[in-house]
C-alpha cells in the first residue's frame, strides 16, 4: 500500500531558550515554552526529548508529553530546566536541542520541530576584599582603609585587593565611588579629592587579586585638620556577594607654617 501522509506543523514560542550563566551545582529558573499546533490536522506524539547537553538540560513535565494528541489549533506548555554540573574554571557554553518523536510505527523524529537549548556555566567564584601587599592579602574581608594625614597640595595613596577565594573565575563588572545619595560619581573614578584608577572587566583566576589603588589629593587653604571619607563599592559576578564595599578614610591637613626673614630686617616693626 503506497501513499503520502500529513504532517502537522508545530511552533515554539519562544523559538530558543538561553538560561544565562549558571553556577556549578545551582539549576536555573523554569522556562516555560508554548508549543502550538499551527497544521491541519490533529498531531498524535510519542514523547518529547534533549539530545547533547550533558544531561544538564531538563523537562519537568515529562509525564505530559507522553503518548498524547495535539489537536490542531491546541497549545500545550513544555517546562525547561537547566542544572549545572561542571569542572569548568572559565565560562562554558553548553548547548541542546529538544526533539518531538511522532506516534507511528517507525517513531518518527518530527524534522520541523527543532527547539535550540544554551546555558552558560562554570566554577563559583567568591570575592573579598583585603589590604596589604600582594605576598600579605590574607586580612579578609577588609571593610575599611585610612589613608592618613595628606598635607594641602600634596597626595597619599594605598593599594586595596580584590581576593578570588573562589574555585571559578571572577569578572570584575564595574566600580565605583558612591556619593551622598548612595549612587556612582559621575566620573566613576572620582569624588571630591578621592581617585582611584578605573577598571572594568577585569578577570581575576582563583587564588590571584586585582588591585585598587586609592588615592586622597586634598587642594585649598584650611586652617585645621579636616576629615573626609568616601565609599568605594566594587561590582562582581559573585553570584552569593556580587558587590563589595569599603570604606575609604583621610585627613587634610594644613601645612607647617614658615617665617622668611629679610636679610636687612633689623627687628623694628
Amino acid at each position: 500500500v503506497l501513499g503520502d501522509g500529513v504532517l502537522g506543523d508545530v511552533t515554539a514560542s519562544p523559538i530558543s531558550v538561553d538560561f544565562g550563566m549558571v553556577f556549578d551545582g545551582a539549576s536555573s529558573e523554569i522556562v516555560e515554552i508554548l508549543i502550538t499546533n499551527t497544521g491541519t490536522v490533529d498531531l498524535p506524539i510519542s514523547n518529547l526529548f534533549i539530545i547533547g547537553g550533558e544531561n544538564n538540560f531538563e523537562i519537568m513535565n515529562t509525564l505530559a508529553w507522553n503518548e498524547i494528541v495535539l489537536d490542531k489549533n491546541e497549545d500545550k506548555i513544555l517546562r525547561l530546566k537547566y542544572n549545572a554540573v561542571t569542572s569548568s574554571v572559565s565560562p562554558q557554553e553548553q548547548t541542546a536541542t529538544v526533539q518531538m518523536v511522532l506516534q507511528n510505527a517507525s517513531l518518527t523524529i518530527h524534522p520541523r520541530f527543532l527547539l535550540p537549548l544554551s546555558a552558560t556555566t562554570q566554577k563559583v567564584p567568591a570575592s573579598s576584599l583585603c589590604v596589604g601587599t600582594q605576598d600579605t592579602c590574607s586580612n579578609l574581608p577588609a571593610t575599611a582603609i585610612d589613608l592618613g594625614d595628606v598635607v594641602m597640595g600634596q597626595e597619599g595613596s594605598q593599594t586595596v585587593w580584590v581576593k578570588n577565594v573562589g574555585e571559578g573565575q571572577l569578572t570584575i563588572v564595574s566600580s565605583c565611588f558612591l556619593n551622598a545619595l548612595s549612587n556612582c560619581s559621575n566620573p566613576n573614578n572620582t569624588n571630591g579629592a578621592f581617585t582611584f584608577e578605573a577598571i572594568e572587566d577585569a578577570v581575576v583566576s582563583p587564588g590571584d587579586v586585582q588591585p585598587y589603588n586609592v588615592t586622597f589629593a586634598p587642594t585649598g587653604l584650611i586652617f585645621a585638620p579636616l576629615a573626609q571619607q568616601v565609599n568605594l563599592e566594587i561590582a562582581t559576578n559573585d553570584p552569593n556577594q556580587p558587590l563589595l564595599t569599603i570604606n575609604v578614610n583621610a585627613r587634610a591637613i594644613a601645612p607647617e607654617g614658615v617665617l622668611s626673614w629679610s636679610g636687612n630686617f633689623n627687628g623694628a616693626f
